[in-house]
């Protein structure tokens, strides 16, 4: 794991959470992942890299697009648990309520720049209706309140949980929600070619755990305590 504040090539730069809860978007109604209080954790600074997932995975596949900085893309839900288990290190995918909690930041707004479209100008890699849709280096827009890079847009980023909807009860330290028997796992932030609704803080998506796509990754998660 690095420590520097520069984007890594093969290292992974963690961020320290602090334990809190996910808060409650302005005009929603509570749901369990904003009822439990989260065990502080580590989320990876920015998506995970090209470089990082050949020097770690045992998958074959090729990337659509090349350049060791731009976030590993392609990748299904089993590919990145195969991947997370082989580096070790005890690397996770985070749940959606660690995953929306960095993102949010302690921000209330449908995303961590504010309440208009517009503010997430200079802050997400997502489709503003011009024609240059692509993927980005990671590290290249503003940080959140948490330093964490790119949690809206560029691309989708796998949690590790079940499909449930929201009412299905989470666990206690890291907010996972119970199984719910679906085959389909969880999906959070939206991708480079998609609109400014689907990269929502709290908008959620899902596919089955073998599909992959282009607009598909990963952010990687840690517990203090093994």
């Amino acid at each position: 794991m690095a420590s520097s504040c520069s984007r890594p090539i093969r290292g992974v730069v963690f961020v320290l959470l602090p334990s809190g809860r996910v808060p409650v978007e302005e005009g929603q109604q509570p749901m369990p992942l904003n009822e439990v209080e989260l065990e502080a954790f580590f989320l990876s600074k920015y998506e995970m890299t090209v470089a990082q997932w050949q020097h770690t995975s045992t998958w074959t596949g090729r990337f659509d697009y090349e350049g060791p900085l731009l976030p590993a893309h392609g990748v299904s839900w089993d590919d990145c648990v195969a991947t997370l288990e082989l580096a070790g290190l005890f690397l996770r995918l985070p749940s959606e309520a660690q995953w929306e909690y960095g993102c949010r930041a302690g921000t209330t707004t449908p995303w961590w720049t504010g309440a208009k479209k517009d503010s997430l100008r200079g802050a997400a890699n997502i489709d503003f209706g011009a024609e240059d849709e692509q993927l980005r280096a990671i590290g290249g827009l503003l940080a959140n309140p948490f330093g964490l890079h790119d949690v809206h847009g560029n691309v989708f980023e796998w949690c590790s949980d079940e499909w449930g909807d929201e009412s299905v009860a989470v666990r206690f330290w890291d907010g996972e929600r119970e199984a719910t028997g679906s085959a389909s796992r969880v999906l959070r932030g939206g991708g480079f070619d998609d609109g400014a609704a689907l990269a929502r803080s709290g908008e959620r998506d899902a596919y089955d755990p073998e599909f992959r796509y282009d607009g598909h990754g990963l952010r990687l998660a840690r517990r203090v305590t093994p």
